[in-house]
């Protein structure tokens, strides 16, 4: 890649939200808990449904549902229709794309949405039919689940960055203590980093509590522009700058590619790593957050236990990283798990995050990755927000 895909969208917000609590049964089909969402994100915006002409929408168990399909379901007619591949990105995906449409009069009003039913069988199948890569190169070895592909990159970057599960034990504890003041967190019991190590064993060296547990849920969120609110926006947060990067062969293992675009990110946005007043990081291992800390500028790689020395990560810390305890907190519903970073960030940004508020919030990096190869995640995309005044507030 010579250049790179940041782009910006002046003009863009996301006008409501809805995040269904990620539940460990299945209780319904994913199509009603989709529906559910989005239903809820239009009313949050103060919205009807014949107010909203796009759709973009993606999910591992929405099966044999098609988007269409799932438009119908939810009650709305659209001229633009976004499916999404589904997965951790997925949610910033079709937040650029949906920004984008509103900008470039493709659409006026935009849902995006993902939901997933999860259970041991449910996931069985997803493993089994993730791709023709996943099949060829890690089933064969029976490498069936991504646990093996993130056990061998976090072994990679113990061997490169001499990082240690301490280490990573204190990105999960620090996320579990904002989880206990999420009332939609799956897991809100206090966690030590010596619980943390003692968990039993997954794929070595992952243990227990390295791992996001999978489970049943849907959000979805609006995006639109202020002019097509007008006096209706009961709330506003802008779109300021993001990318995405799909595929194509990583120049290393641990190279993931948010380095190759975070400087031209934060000259987007106008603001820096020091500028923020949030982080929610797409999070199914603390591996991950330490891999996105060291790629988007905030810790040096090879200095993880100098960055979490000087750096507080709880909510009223220095730098709040998952403010709403991450999925590690919250449990993973399939593809709608990319939703959970940004619509915290949204609840933020809105003054609307309850017990878990940052104070005076104004800005926040979001990410996601997945779609995972032998290789690990072949997609990544990251966004910066930021609140917006409605009115005279």
């Amino acid at each position: 890649m010579t250049r790179s895909s940041v782009r910006t969208f002046d003009g863009a917000i996301v006008a409501g939200w809805h995040e269904l609590a990620v539940t460990k049964r299945v209780g319904r089909p994913a199509r009603e808990l989709l529906a559910t969402a989005v239903s809820a994100a239009i009313a949050h915006a103060g919205l009807t449904p014949a107010d909203i002409d796009g759709f973009a929408v993606g999910g591992f168990t929405l099966a044999p549902d098609h988007a269409v399909d799932l438009a119908a379901r939810s009650g709305l007619r659209v001229g633009w229709l976004a499916p999404q591949d589904p997965g951790g990105p997925g949610a910033i995906n079709a937040l650029l794309q949906a920004a984008s449409a509103v900008l470039h009069g493709d659409a006026t009003a935009v849902v995006c949405a993902a939901a997933d039913t999860t259970d041991a069988v449910a996931l069985a199948t997803v493993n089994a039919n993730f791709s023709t890569t996943f099949a060829e190169t890690l089933t064969p070895i029976g490498a069936g689940a991504a646990t093996v592909v993130f056990g061998l990159l976090q072994e990679e970057h113990r061997a490169r960055t001499g990082s240690t599960r301490d280490d990573l034990g204190r990105i999960a504890v620090a996320q579990r203590r904002n989880g206990t003041r999420n009332a939609h967190a799956l897991f809100r019991t206090p966690l030590t980093v010596a619980e943390y190590l003692a968990s039993p064993p997954i794929v070595e060296p992952l243990h227990l509590l390295d791992c996001v547990f999978p489970g049943s849920g849907a959000a979805a969120f609006v995006v639109t522009t202020r002019e097509t609110l007008g006096a209706r926006a009961r709330q506003a947060v802008r779109v300021d700058a993001g990318f995405t990067e799909h595929g194509g062969a990583r120049p290393s293992q641990l190279d993931f590619g948010w380095s190759r675009h975070s400087a031209a990110l934060y000259d987007a946005a106008g603001r820096g790593p020091r500028d923020l007043s949030l982080l929610e990081l797409y999070d199914d291992f603390p591996l991950m957050v330490a891999v996105q800390l060291e790629e988007l500028g905030f810790a040096e790689r090879g200095d993880l236990r100098g960055f979490l020395d000087t750096h507080d990560l709880d909510i009223a810390g220095s730098l709040p990283v998952n403010t709403g305890g991450g999925m590690l907190s919250c449990g993973q519903a399939g593809g709608a798990g990319g939703y959970l970073p940004i619509v915290q960030a949204l609840r933020q940004l809105a003054a609307q995050a309850g017990d878990t508020q940052v104070r005076e919030a104004h800005s926040a990096l979001v990410t996601g990755l997945g779609m995972i190869d032998q290789d690990g995640p072949q997609s990544i995309g990251a966004a910066i927000l930021s609140a917006a005044a409605i009115g005279g507030r």
